[in-house]
């Protein structure tokens, strides 16, 4: 079942007792709490096991650009990339508060 924009604003901070998961297309899924929280997730498999990514919350994220971003993670997993560790080497090779001060004061 495709994803559609009215069908989230339907749904978005209302009651909801439907499927909790409901996917789109190329791994982009979103996940429904009961009280109506959507979360936007890419879903992969890296080495054989499943991998979810979370990507943002509806309306923070719109579907537009959720699913620009799961084309964007799926050039990196076809690249050979794991998606999940690609954003865990860029936060940790960014400079720190103190790091960027050091930077700035000398």
């Amino acid at each position: 079942m495709a994803i559609s924009d009215t069908k989230l604003r339907t749904i978005y901070g209302k009651p909801y007792s439907g499927p909790q998961e409901v996917a789109d297309a190329d791994g982009l899924s979103v996940r429904i709490s009961p009280k109506g929280v959507i979360q936007f997730q890419y879903r992969y498999r890296w080495h054989g096991k499943p991998n979810r990514l979370g990507l943002g919350r509806y309306p923070s994220l719109s579907l537009k650009d959720a699913r620009q971003i799961t084309a964007d993670l799926r050039k990196l997993y076809f690249s050979g990339t794991d998606p999940r560790t690609y954003f865990e080497e860029k936060v940790e090779n960014s400079m720190t508060v103190a790091q960027c001060l050091d930077y700035w004061f000398d």
